[in-house]
């Protein structure tokens, strides 16, 4: 016998808001920014040198500030997509324990079903009560299971953002 399904779990589930960026766009413009990064930092320091070397000519004050600038504004960029990546797995793992509570209620009136089930047959049959129980203990499995995996890529991806900066 399998779980009974209720459509108050699969309605919330379905209701849950898509995040703005999806993760191939965020892993485009981290390649972007990593390609720009290097440029941008040579430009910056060559003129760097050049504006030291020769702090009266105003062109090599303008280069050198502009260069600047577009380091601090990747770096910022950077530090957002970052802070959007922390909040969306923040979110997910809220969202995750709410799908698990109510999981949890749906699990437990399935049990008082299957034993009300039990009680009108008559049926003591082990093997449908075992049979059952692991059936729970798989989709348990492969619900924590895909949970870890997205946990675990949610870090990757984090790693991976702090280590280009």
């Amino acid at each position: 016998m399998k779980i009974a399904k209720n459509n108050k779990v699969i309605n919330y589930m379905d209701s849950l808001n898509v995040n703005i960026y999806s993760i191939e766009e965020i892993k485009n413009k981290l390649i972007e920014y990593s390609e720009q990064y290097p440029v941008i930092l040579g430009e910056f320091k060559k003129y760097y040198i050049f504006y030291n070397k020769n702090p009266d000519y105003n062109e090599y004050k303008i280069n050198y500030d502009s260069q600047k600038d577009l380091l601090q504004q990747i770096n910022n960029n950077i530090s957002n997509i970052q802070t959007n990546l922390e909040k969306r797995i923040y979110e997910n793992n809220h969202n995750n324990q709410i799908i698990d509570e109510k999981i949890k209620n749906e699990k437990q009136i399935n049990e008082e079903l299957n034993s009300l089930l039990s009680e009108i047959s008559g049926s003591d049959d082990p093997v449908n009560k075992s049979d059952t129980l692991l059936e729970n203990a798989k989709t348990q499995y492969k619900n924590q299971f895909i949970s870890n995996i997205g946990f675990f890529l949610g870090i990757v991806i984090v790693f991976i953002t702090i280590s280009k900066i």
